[in-house]
């Protein structure tokens, strides 16, 4: 099952998949675009904050519970799998973060699947060798109001441009 918060944008060409009894919540304007992926196997419910950005041809492979915080980016061809990610966080182009990256710090209780490895808020994962560095907020309100400029143009141009057509 999925349920998308209000204002969520979804490219006609993205994939959500979700397996059977399980649940993926998104939460308020978030934007899953073109050829993004995500899944998520279950057990139980899988939720992403609000106004977090999965870009073009981007990855996430959902765990159990709060998987995604609110404000979160995830710039193109980035993957994540297996880890909860912290608020505010971004994975730059081409990064991926798993179990076994070292800015796993914190750890958290998942719903039945035991301690799931957790990236903390403000984490920035990028650069070849996928490093981590966290981030000072410098700049956060006008990050947020691009972030939501951004989504309004999405939510006004798609539907203009992206029309269904006959099979």
């Amino acid at each position: 099952m999925l349920s998308l918060g209000s204002g969520c944008v979804l490219h006609p060409r993205c994939s959500v998949r979700v397996a059977p009894g399980a649940a993926l919540a998104l939460g308020d304007g978030c934007v899953v675009e073109e050829d993004a992926v995500l899944s998520f196997s279950g057990p139980g419910l899988a939720s992403v904050g609000a106004h977090t950005v999965f870009m073009v041809a981007c990855r996430a492979d959902l765990v159990p519970g709060e998987a995604v915080g609110a404000w979160c980016s995830f710039m193109p061809r980035s993957r994540v799998s297996g880890v909860r990610v912290g608020d505010q966080c971004t994975l730059s182009a081409g990064a991926a973060l798993d179990a076994a990256h070292p800015a796993l710090v914190g750890q958290v209780e998942g719903e039945g699947d035991g301690v799931v490895p957790a990236l903390p808020p403000r984490t920035i994962i990028h650069g070849a060798a996928n490093a981590a560095r966290t981030w000072d907020a410098g700049g956060e309100a006008q990050e947020r109001a691009l972030r939501l400029s951004a989504t309004e143009y999405l939510r006004e141009v798609l539907p203009k441009f992206n029309k269904q057509r006959p099979a």
